[in-house]
């Protein structure tokens, strides 16, 4: 199957989130392609769920940042 095929939701960048990406990015020491989707869990108001450890510990202060596998 393809990848459109399995009804995932697909988002432009905006300008606006983008500049906060590289503000999050500059301010945490994380990449902005990071950066980029903490910044959509935000705007769509859910968590950022990440398997990435080395990410998690820098953002581990954001409560909507989770390590997938940690619990709850």
């Amino acid at each position: 199957r393809a990848l459109w095929d399995v009804g995932l939701d697909t988002h432009d960048v905006d300008p606006r989130h983008l500049e906060a990406a590289m503000e999050l990015a500059r301010t945490r020491g994380i990449s902005v392609y990071d950066a980029s989707y903490v910044v959509l869990a935000r705007e769509l108001k859910c968590q950022f769920v990440t398997a990435d450890r080395h990410l998690w510990e820098k953002m581990r202060k954001e409560p909507d940042v989770v390590l997938l596998g940690a619990g709850a």
